[in-house]
C-alpha cells in the first residue's frame, strides 16, 4: 500500500473535524435538531488526537455549550483507525447536592477513556473532600455507578465505584521545596459479579529552584486484587519512582519531560516529552510523545 493511501483516512479525519467546527462556529447559536433546545453559543472547543496500539490513529473535535445551570453539551466527531467515524455527543453536569457532596453526571457517545474508545451510558459520581485534624490531613470520598461500552473490543457492563483517600497538607522544609504524601483504596464491583480493587500509597517532593523551572519526584506503590472486564479501568501492580520537569521558556510556552523507573521490571517504563503553548484568550495547545510506549498525544482547548 502506498504512503498516500495509508495517510488518506487521517487526512479525511482532520478535514471532517475542521468542517464540523467551522459549521458550528458559523453563528452565535442554534438548535439541537428535534430537541427544541436553544444553544446560545459555544463556551469551549476541544480537539484531541494521537496514536496508540489499540485504536491506531485517532482524532476527536467538538464544541461545548452551556445549556443550563451546571450543564454542558459537547457536539462533534470522533475518528479512530479501527472503527472509522462516529458522532461525539457528551452531556454532563456538575452540581453541589448538600452536606459537602458534589454530583458529576456524564452521558457520552464517541469519547475516549485511557487508550480505548469508551461510551458512558451514563456515569454518575458523588465526591466529597475536606480537612481533618486542623487541616494537617485531608480526606477524599467517592461513590459512583455507570454503564460502559468499550471499543474496539465492544465490551459492555455496569460498574460501581467506592474509594477513600487520605493526604497530607504540603510541607515546605525550604522556600523552594515541598513535601507531601497520600494513600487510599479504590474498589470496583461489576454487573458480571467480578470485583477489582487496589490499595496505593505515594510520596512526592517538588523543587522550584528558579521561577521558570519546576521539578517533581514521586514514589508510588500500588497493590491490586481481582481484575476488570472493562479494560480501560484496570489497575495494575505498581512500584515505581518518577521524575518530571517543566521549563517555562516564556510566559506562554513551556517544555515538559518525565521519566518513570519501574522496580517491578527494573527498567524505564515511561519517557515522555511534551510542549505546551497557551495563547491569550483561553487557547491551549499541547503535544506529547511517550518514547517507551510509542504513543503520541495532542490536544487543543479553548474556554471562554
Amino acid at each position: 500500500m502506498s504512503t498516500s493511501l495509508q495517510k488518506a483516512p487521517r487526512v479525511r479525519a482532520v478535514l471532517v473535524v475542521c468542517c464540523v467546527l467551522l459549521l458550528l462556529c458559523a453563528g452565535p447559536g442554534g438548535q439541537v435538531a428535534g430537541a427544541g433546545v436553544w444553544l446560545p453559543g459555544f463556551t469551549s472547543i476541544v480537539l484531541r488526537g494521537g496514536s496508540n496500539s489499540i485504536l491506531g490513529f485517532y482524532a476527536a473535535g467538538g464544541l461545548g455549550f452551556a445549556v443550563g445551570p451546571g450543564y454542558t453539551l459537547v457536539l462533534g466527531i470522533t475518528y479512530t483507525e479501527r472503527s472509522g467515524y462516529e458522532p461525539l455527543i457528551t452531556l454532563s453536569r456538575v452540581a453541589p447536592v448538600g452536606s459537602g457532596w458534589t454530583l458529576a453526571a456524564t452521558a457520552s457517545r464517541g469519547d475516549f477513556g485511557g487508550d480505548y474508545r469508551v461510551d458512558r451510558l451514563p456515569e454518575i459520581t458523588f465526591t466529597r473532600s475536606g480537612p481533618l485534624a486542623g487541616a494537617i490531613l485531608h480526606y477524599g470520598l467517592e461513590a459512583g455507578a455507570g454503564y460502559f461500552v468499550v471499543q474496539p473490543n465492544n465490551l459492555g457492563g455496569a460498574r460501581g465505584t467506592v474509594s477513600v483517600s487520605l493526604s497530607t497538607s504540603p510541607f515546605r522544609p525550604t522556600g523552594t521545596a515541598t513535601l507531601s504524601a497520600s494513600t487510599g483504596y479504590r474498589q470496583y464491583a461489576y454487573g458480571s459479579g467480578e470485583a477489582h480493587g487496589a490499595w496505593w500509597g505515594s510520596a512526592s517532593l517538588s523543587l522550584t529552584p528558579t521561577p521558570s523551572l519546576a521539578t517533581t519526584f514521586t514514589y508510588l506503590r500500588q497493590t491490586p486484587s481481582g481484575s476488570s472486564p472493562l479494560l480501560f479501568d484496570a489497575m495494575g501492580e505498581e512500584n515505581y519512582v518518577a521524575g518530571s520537569a517543566n521549563l517555562r521558556l516564556s510566559e506562554n510556552l513551556s517544555l515538559q519531560h518525565s521519566q518513570t523507573y519501574s522496580f517491578i521490571t527494573n527498567a524505564i517504563s515511561g519517557r515522555v516529552y511534551g510542549i505546551s503553548l497557551t495563547v491569550a484568550g483561553g487557547h491551549t495547545f499541547t503535544v506529547s510523545w511517550d518514547d517507551i510506549a510509542q504513543k503520541l498525544s495532542a490536544s487543543y482547548g479553548y474556554r471562554r
